[in-house]
């Protein structure tokens, strides 16, 4: 255990320190600062103050996320957490409506310099991604330690969602053994976005032996002071925790946020909606535009719909702001890419890829750089 811990502290301070690597990477970085008030299942109710920085570095397709927490209780003990993780997702196939993703975990935990927890894990994820919803089915194995003592832990999980980046809604259940210990969990939760507020929250239901049982729930919310400051609040009630060590307890908390980027919530794993990076276009004879991708909005009963002809294309897939940045494969009808979702009338923003090649601006589209700095074709929707 305390090699698995020290490895995972190098970890967290690699990713600190290390320099970017690579133009279409984009790196956050943030810390928490705050006071709680926290009550652990068999024990007085306690304050505590916490730190906890992380930091996120994401490339098209693969993300790696540490992260680290101090609590300094009343009663003068400390507890210290750190947690590295990363994730990589296939290019799409099934008809570019389904990918597969691998990902893997490390951490470690001690409290009061003589009680440490660690654990590594690896997941596989096949997911289904459609317009606006999805699900995913995964399966979970690796280690759990308790001081010197190791158990295995196994896990498998079906999960449906709905929404995007801003709004979005998501049920899943699965079952985790940790040893002798086995547990159902039951959980839905939900994410909205809109102005300067930010609000996460989840409820579940727990069942089984050794992992403790009933009703759990959570809430916190993020309020963006400036660009890169913000408030943060949250309460709840959260279950044990076999695979890392955690007892179940409840809490509530108030926080400042300091980060690179405008506030956000911690990244989100389950489902996970991140907007791919986009890569400048390619310019050889055509202005900057894609040669091998036209768009065009055509008239239909139900109102506008974008189309691409790509002739040598075996896949093409748009994202755009009416997509919220997610990739959407198109549907080859007589000769050309349809795309089949709605698109709001107005100035849209949007870029093309065809057969997972760069994303870049079609021709029929006018070059513009976004907020971000991105290039992307911008078009008028009547």
């Amino acid at each position: 255990m305390p090699r698995l811990a020290g490895a995972a502290l190098l970890t967290a301070a690699w990713s600190v320190a290390a320099p970017p690597v690579g133009a279409a990477q984009q790196v956050s970085a943030s810390v928490d600062a705050g006071i709680a008030r926290v009550e652990y299942d068999g024990f007085l109710p306690s304050g505590a103050a916490s730190v906890s920085p992380a930091v996120r570095v994401v490339s098209d397709n693969v993300s790696f996320t540490a992260r680290g927490t101090w609590l300094g209780f009343e009663s003068g003990n400390s507890s210290v957490q750190a947690l590295v993780a990363g994730s990589a997702f296939t290019a799409p196939f099934g008809g570019g409506r389904w990918r597969a993703e691998f990902s893997g975990t490390a951490g470690t935990s001690v409290y009061a310099g003589f009680v440490g927890f660690a654990h590594l894990l690896g997941r596989g994820r096949l997911h289904y991604v459609g317009f606006e919803r999805g699900l995913w089915l995964a399966a979970t194995t690796g280690r759990t330690y308790l001081n010197d003592e190791a158990r295995p832990v196994r896990a498998l999980a079906l999960g449906v969602w709905s929404g995007s980046r801003v709004r979005n809604v998501a049920l899943s259940a699965g079952t985790t053994k940790v040893g002798d210990t086995s547990y159902t969990d039951v959980e839905g939760s939900g994410y909205w976005r809109a102005g300067r507020f930010e609000l996460e929250g989840s409820i579940g239901a727990r069942g089984g032996r050794g992992g403790g049982r009933g009703v759990y729930g959570e809430a916190s919310t993020v309020f963006s002071l400036t660009r890169r400051t913000g408030l943060t609040l949250a309460a709840g009630r959260y279950p044990t925790d076999p695979t890392r060590g955690s007892v179940s307890g409840r809490y509530a908390s108030i926080g400042v946020r300091l980060s690179t980027v405008s506030p956000q919530p911690l990244p989100r794993t389950d489902p996970a909606w991140p907007r791919p990076p986009v890569l400048p276009a390619a310019t050889t004879g055509t202005n900057g535009h894609m040669p091998a991708a036209a768009l065009a909005v055509e008239s239909s009963s139900g109102g506008a719909r974008l189309v691409v002809v790509a002739p040598t294309a075996g896949l093409v897939e748009i994202m755009g702001d009416f997509t919220d940045w997610q990739p959407v494969a198109l549907t080859l009808v007589n000769g050309k890419w349809r795309f089949d979702g709605r698109i709001p009338s107005g100035l849209r923003r949007l870029n093309v890829r065809i057969d997972g090649g760069p994303w870049a601006v079609p021709l029929g589209a006018t070059i513009v750089r976004d907020d971000f700095d991105d290039v992307v074709g911008a078009i008028v929707v009547p």
